[in-house]
């Protein structure tokens, strides 16, 4: 169950590190491709357009052409005039110019298979010239006579205009829808009529306009939709409603302005792209529905969801391998710590991973084994301890029966002999073991340890007799500092025991206490027998072994250090056959 835990909370955590930056880049990719695949569909409107402007633009040329044939020769023109008043009746050279006009006429239709036929026509005659076999065509009485309405409900005098018919040859034929453009003559009064299949043309627009999703239309000056190339499928149902009429009265009336952006067509989204025609008040409009936009984020879409379900995966087989490798971490490190409780000791795996683990029971193992060595040195020290309380309470004990001792040893030698020197030295002694039985907490000063160690010479002086001479020098000024209990006497002890005492004559020792700064300097210095520089390291060693016997010097330089710091401790000189000398500074207090 913890195991299923911790692995849903890892997974979480690797799937937010891998995908929280995935879904950063996408939404960026995302921002910057809509906006290039907005522009490649704004670039697709326009190109569309100009394909169909153009496609378009070859037939109102074609009309024009005629119309400027038609008014820069006169001789063609009075040819075709002479044919329509005559009723068809023209000489040779009048028949040679309208031959000449019927094949440009001809060639025009072959050259552009969606052009029907282009009629010729001049106010205010019953006939008009055709493209067809027929040439010259009553109008009464030719089939499609529709068209000269149009013409004659143009009471605004356009130069060039389309009209959206239907034609039918035959009664038994269903009527062809076709586009006419009409291009009056600008040197008399007439029109050319150009015929324009209708299928052939929305086949040439779906030639251009490849994307299933867009849709091309031609809309009149009042936006009324003259042809789609998708019939009445998709926007054109609501283009064919007046829906651009409706949009300007709204008051949108300049739709080319609106180019390159996105317009609400009934419930969808379309990219518009307009532009104008000019000359036979036209509009040409390719609408792209936003569709078109989810395709183009398809492949894109396709490609995250891989990386998606790759993250996924990577995640997942990363999850479980962690997972697993921590548990059988936890495990063994649990199963250390069982056995070190047991003071069992579990070898290192062979393989060892350098990983957050590995420093951790290196850490763990490294703390156990501080912790097992403190805990033996606290039971060393704690045995000490009690050996040292115990032998404390034996000392206790014994100088104060010493001194009891001596008191009435005192008393009796006085009743026995009266005063005598074994009453002094009984006395010096007392004075001695009283004095070291002070508080050793509380310091003494300079003149009170000169004052006792005096009372030490002069038992000594009893024992050796003239054996050694002690000197005294000391500033008066430094006898009112302080120092601690029995400071002196151990290295008297040692200079008179050690030093003068082998000597033949009489040996010489100086106690001298100096100031330098805020240190007492104190020496003692003999010239005793001295010591080898050998003999010198060694009772270096022993001074400074915590775990020596010796209670002299050992004593001292302990007391000194802990006091005061190793800086000052003692500091031994020797030369064998001349002297020692023994040294040591003490705080100014």
């Amino acid at each position: 169950m913890k195991i299923n835990k911790f692995f849903v909370k890892r997974f979480r955590t690797f799937f937010l590190i891998m995908m929280v930056p995935t879904l950063v880049i996408f939404s960026v990719f995302v921002g910057f491709m809509g906006q290039e695949f907005n522009n490649t569909l704004i670039t697709q409107g326009q190109n569309s357009l100009k394909g169909i402007q153009t496609n378009f633009d070859l037939v109102v040329r074609n009309a024009v052409y005629q119309q400027n044939l038609m008014t820069s020769d006169n001789k063609m023109m009075l040819s075709l005039k002479k044919l329509i008043i005559s009723g068809g009746s023209y000489d040779y050279s009048d028949g040679v110019f309208l031959d000449d006009l019927q094949t440009a006429l001809r060639s025009v239709i072959y050259s552009h298979s969606y052009i029907d036929s282009i009629y010729i026509y001049l106010d205010g005659y019953d006939d008009f010239f055709t493209s067809t076999q027929t040439g010259l065509a009553k109008l009464a009485d030719y089939y499609d006579k529709d068209w000269n309405k149009y013409y004659v409900k143009d009471t605004n005098m356009h130069s060039q205009w389309i009209v959206k018919r239907t034609v039918s040859q035959y009664s038994y034929e269903p009527a062809q829808p076709v586009l006419t453009v009409f291009q009056r003559m600008s040197s008399t009064n007439g029109v050319i009529v150009v015929n324009i299949n209708e299928e052939k043309l929305i086949n040439i627009f779906n030639s251009i306009v490849t994307d299933p999703e867009e849709s091309a239309f031609i809309l009149d000056e009042n936006y009324a939709m003259i042809l789609s190339n998708r019939g009445n499928a998709g926007p054109a149902a609501l283009i064919g409603t007046g829906f651009f009429k409706k949009q300007q009265a709204a008051g949108k009336t300049d739709f080319t302005k609106l180019s390159g952006q996105w317009i609400m067509v009934g419930k969808e989204k379309y990219l518009l792209s307009c532009s104008n025609y000019p000359e036979s008040q036209i509009y040409f409009v390719t609408l792209i529905s936003g569709k078109s936009l989810l395709n183009q984020y398809k492949d894109f879409i396709a490609n995250f969801i891989i990386i998606f379900a790759i993250d996924l995966v990577v995640v997942f087989l990363l999850t479980y391998i962690t997972t697993k490798r921590n548990f059988k971490q936890i495990d063994y490190m649990i199963d250390v710590f069982g056995r070190a409780e047991q003071g069992l000791v579990t070898e290192f795996p062979k393989k060892r991973k350098q990983d957050e683990y590995d420093v951790i029971m290196n850490n763990v193992i490294g703390l156990f084994l501080k912790t097992t060595q403190m805990n033996k040195v606290l039971v060393e020290r704690q045995h000490s301890l009690e050996v040292a309380e115990l032998t404390a309470l034996q000392l206790q004990i014994n100088p104060y029966f010493l001194l009891n001792t001596l008191q009435t040893m005192d008393l009796e030698a006085t009743k026995m002999l009266g005063p005598s020197t074994l009453n002094e030295i009984i006395q010096n002694l007392s004075d001695i073991l009283k004095y070291a039985l002070g508080d050793p907490s509380k310091p003494v000063s300079l003149r009170e340890e000169l004052a006792y160690l005096k009372e030490y010479v002069s038992i000594q002086k009893y024992r050796f007799g003239d054996k050694f001479i002690v000197y005294y020098e000391v500033d008066n000024e430094l006898l009112d500092y302080h120092v601690f209990r029995l400071m002196l006497q151990p290295l008297l002890e040692n200079s008179i025991l050690h030093g003068v005492r082998a000597l033949q004559g009489t040996g010489f020792i100086k106690i001298k206490v100096i100031r330098r700064g805020a240190f007492l300097y104190i020496r003692t210095i003999d010239n005793g027998v001295g010591l080898t520089h050998s003999e010198v390291e060694a009772l270096y060693a022993q001074i400074n072994d915590a775990k020596s016997r010796s209670i002299g010097l050992t004593n001292v330089n302990r007391r000194l250090t802990l006091e005061y710091g190793n800086e000052c401790g003692l500091h031994i000189h020797s030369k064998k056959d001349v002297g020692m000398c023994i040294s040591f500074t003490v705080p100014l207090q």
